[in-house]
C-alpha cells in the first residue's frame, strides 16, 4: 500500500466515523488492497449484536445467523479471549489441528470455500465490543505477516474511528430523547436485556415504578410488568404486548408505557439497542366509545374483546355480559381469554387491575 493510498484509507475511516454508512464501502477498500474476498464489523454488548459488512459479505452473514452460528463462534471468543492490541490471524487463534476440527470451519466456513482470515479486538469507554474481521478464500492461502503489518498500521485510526463513532451515535441518541423533553414525554433506549443507553431527564423521575440500578439495569417494581417488558423487548412480533400498562403507587401516578421497536435505519441511533421506551401519562376518558377505541389501539383487541373487556372493567361477570349481549358464554370466554393475553393479564383481577387506570370507572 503505498502511502498516497495509506492516507487515502486513513481519510476515508474517519469519514466513516461520522458517516457509518460508509463503512462497507471503507472494508471493501482494505480487501481490494490487502486480497481479502469481504469484511465485517461486529458490535457486542451484553449479548446484543449489529453487524456492517461489504456487500460480498452479505450472503454469508445471513445464512451465519440463520444457522445460529453467532452462540457459537469460536473464533471470535478466542478473539475476545486473547484481547489482543493488533490483528491476528486464524493460526494465532488456534492449533492447525484444531483449526481443521472445529465446528465453526469444518461445518460453516470451509463448506463455503472460506476459512481464513484476520480479526481485531477494539474496546470502547461504551463497554461495547468492536470486533473487525477480514475473510480470506481457502484458495488464496492463510494471511501473511505482512498483511498483519499492514493491518496493525491502520488499526488505530479504525480504533480511534469506531470509538468516536460510537459516542457520536449516544451523543444523537441523548439529543433525540431530549427532544421529547421539550414535548414533556419521558423516553428511553434500552438493549434487549432492559439496560438503559440513553434515557432522558423525564424518564428518570418514573423511579418509583421504573427504578435503573447501579449497573443501568431497568428494573420495574411491578413484576408483572417486568414480565411484559422482558417479553416485549426478547419479542418484537407484531404479537406481542408493546403497551403496558404501569399502575400507580401512593407518591407516583399510573402511565403507559410504550416500547418501539429500533429497525432498519432507526437503529442508527443506536445499534445495541432493542427499542425507545416512551412513557405517556394516563388520559382518562368517560365515553365508552372511546374507552374501546383506547383499548383496541394500544392493545390491538378486536371490538368485541374490547367491549368484553369494558364490560369487566365494569364489574360484570362472563355470564352476565353472555346474557347482556345474546351471546353463548363460551363465546364471551374466549374474547376474554383472548384480552388477557393481549394485555399481559392472567385472569379478571388482573386485567381490572391492568386497565382500571386507563378508562374513567
Amino acid at each position: 500500500m503505498s502511502d498516497d493510498r495509506f492516507d487515502e484509507t486513513v481519510s476515508a475511516i474517519y469519514e466513516a466515523a461520522l458517516l457509518p454508512t460508509l463503512w462497507p464501502t471503507v472494508l471493501s477498500r482494505l480487501c481490494e488492497d490487502l486480497g481479502f474476498m469481504g469484511g465485517l464489523v461486529t458490535m457486542r454488548s451484553e449479548g446484543a449484536e449489529s453487524w456492517i459488512y461489504t456487500p460480498s459479505m452479505k450472503g454469508i452473514s445471513m445464512e451465519f445467523a440463520a444457522g445460529g452460528w453467532p452462540a457459537r463462534n469460536e473464533r471470535m471468543t478466542r478473539i475476545l479471549q486473547l484481547n489482543s492490541c493488533s490483528f491476528v490471524q486464524d493460526f494465532d487463534l488456534f492449533t492447525p489441528e484444531e483449526w481443521e476440527t472445529s465446528p465453526l470451519y469444518r461445518e460453516f466456513l470451509f463448506p463455503r470455500g472460506h476459512g481464513y482470515g484476520a480479526g481485531t479486538l477494539i474496546s470502547t469507554p461504551g463497554r461495547t465490543q468492536i470486533i473487525v474481521a477480514l475473510e480470506r478464500l481457502l484458495r488464496d492461502g492463510p494471511v501473511s505477516t505482512e498483511t498483519i503489518q499492514r493491518l496493525d498500521r491502520l488499526r488505530p485510526h479504525m480504533a480511534r474511528a469506531l470509538v468516536l463513532q460510537e459516542a457520536s451515535q449516544r451523543q444523537q441518541a441523548q439529543t433525540m430523547l431530549d427532544s421529547l423533553s421539550l414535548a414533556g414525554l419521558a423516553a428511553a433506549i434500552v438493549t434487549g436485556s432492559g439496560r438503559i443507553v440513553a434515557a432522558n431527564a423525564e424518564f428518570e423521575t418514573l423511579d418509583a415504578q421504573l427504578p435503573i440500578t447501579a449497573r443501568d439495569q431497568l428494573l420495574p417494581t411491578d413484576a408483572p410488568v417486568r414480565l411484559q417488558l422482558q417479553t416485549a423487548l426478547a419479542d418484537i412480533s407484531p404479537e406481542t404486548v408493546r403497551s403496558i400498562a404501569v399502575p400507580g403507587t401512593e407518591s407516583a401516578d399510573a402511565f403507559v408505557l410504550h416500547v418501539l421497536p429500533l429497525r432498519r435505519n432507526a437503529r442508527d441511533l443506536a445499534p445495541l439497542g432493542a427499542a425507545i421506551l416512551l412513557a405517556s401519562r394516563v388520559m382518562r376518558v368517560g365515553e365508552t366509545t372511546d374507552s374501546t377505541r383506547l383499548l383496541r389501539t394500544l392493545y390491538d383487541l378486536t371490538r368485541s374483546e374490547a367491549k368484553v373487556a369494558l364490560a369487566i372493567l365494569g364489574g360484570s361477570s362472563l355470564r352476565e355480559i353472555a346474557a347482556r349481549d345474546g351471546l353463548s358464554y363460551e363465546t364471551v370466554r374466549s374474547f376474554a381469554k383472548s384480552a388477557y393475553g393481549k394485555t399481559g393479564s392472567d385472569g379478571q383481577v388482573e386485567l381490572v387491575r391492568r386497565l382500571s387506570i386507563l378508562t374513567a370507572r
